[in-house]
């Protein structure tokens, strides 16, 4: 009896044990919350699709492109210090990506415009809208995971970043431009015809 004892012990021990460590591998998974704002226009902020792609690789502290990426004529992750650079980093790199029609995890947003993208390694990825639906034009941008966080007393990484997309109005094409190219064909047909008229007048004469 005592010999069945122990080894239930034991048993749940090791149970014990081994959910202690994949909580604790679950929360070292990196997260990627995607948070939409209200547009001007009150547009839907849902099923506006999102792809994620892993653009570089976390090594001994340094960013290292994917073998998609490696040699190409892009910007060093590493030195990405202002708006700009990050901006035109995000850009040159979403046309190659989808030039290269590289593959990633696609999520669509809720009714509310969250989604999130979840067990992601540690390093850079893109997030791309790939469908709008009826909400505003998404820049793609570029996410460091983890990101620092200087209110992390422990080692300060977070490994759960927030992001609200930069968004921007579709801007419709105005329909009074069309009325600048109306005038222009009637105040060229006056002209010729009063340059028609002048010469038959001279002609005469």
């Amino acid at each position: 009896m005592q010999k069945k004892l122990i080894a239930l012990l034991v048993f749940f021990f090791f149970i014990t044990l081994s959910s202690s460590s994949i909580s604790a591998d679950e929360e070292d998974q990196g997260k990627i919350n995607i948070y939409l704002e209200e547009s001007k226009n009150s547009a839907s902020l849902s099923d506006v699709e999102f792809k994620l792609v892993k653009v570089a690789n976390l090594i001994d502290g340094t960013y290292n492109y994917v073998e998609e990426l490696n040699n190409l004529d892009l910007a060093d992750l590493n030195n990405l210090n202002t708006a700009d650079a990050l901006n035109k980093a995000s850009n040159d790199i979403s046309n190659i990506v989808t030039q290269k029609n590289i593959i990633g995890i696609i999520k669509k947003t809720n009714n509310y415009g969250y989604t999130q993208f979840n067990n992601l390694e540690e390093g850079v990825y893109l997030l791309q809208a790939i469908n709008i639906n009826e909400y505003d034009n998404i820049s793609p941008t570029l996410i460091a995971l983890p990101t620092f966080d200087n209110s992390d007393k422990v080692n300060g990484m977070n490994y759960e970043v927030n992001i609200i997309p930069k968004h921007n109005p579709i801007i419709a094409a105005k329909t009074g431009d069309n009325s600048i190219i109306v005038m222009f064909v009637i105040v060229s047909a006056i002209t010729i015809s009063a340059i028609y008229s002048l010469r038959k007048e001279l002609k005469d004469y």
